[in-house]
């Protein structure tokens, strides 16, 4: 499935050119479904162009989460943009994303008992099945499959 490119400005106006705005991207079988889902995020992103690829343009919150190979700076990155297309695409409620028992509220208490030395890996298992659901559940964030389509209920 291809993927489509965006932009999008931080202050949630249309984005103008491209200097000072940030870009995303969204898999879709066109560039209508694209458009459909980018107006579904709430971010008003402009969908730019079609990419072919089979490499994935990013890696998953919950792949940087399973993976020795990122840091916890970049894994906290990655859950803030995972939190923000959530949040602004309604796949996700506030209590989900930062609430006391939100992926990104539980990664904090991660990051600071780890520092502390005491045992984690049950509560990294927990995040990343929290991830996974959210991640499933943005529109255009992963690539089409049933469970996805499902989820996001958009079939168009």
């Amino acid at each position: 499935m291809p993927w489509f490119a965006t932009t999008y400005s931080a202050d949630g106006k249309p984005p103008v050119g491209l200097v000072g705005n940030f870009g995303g991207y969204i898999f879709a079988k066109d560039r209508r479904q694209a458009r459909y889902r980018a107006k579904r995020r709430g971010l008003n992103e402009r969908v730019e162009w079609e990419c072919r690829r089979k490499a994935r343009p990013y890696v998953l919150p919950s792949t940087t989460l399973r993976s020795k190979k990122y840091s916890n700076e970049e894994r906290t990155h990655s859950l803030c943009w995972l939190a923000h297309l959530a949040l602004k695409s309604g796949a996700a409620t506030l209590e989900e994303s930062v609430g006391d028992e939100g992926f990104l509220h539980e990664w904090a208490h991660h990051i600071r008992d780890k520092a502390d030395g005491d045992p984690v890996q049950v509560r990294v298992i927990d995040i990343i099945r929290m991830v996974k659901s959210v991640e499933s559940k943005v529109p255009g964030f992963l690539e089409d499959n049933a469970l996805s389509r499902a989820v996001q209920g958009d079939d168009k």
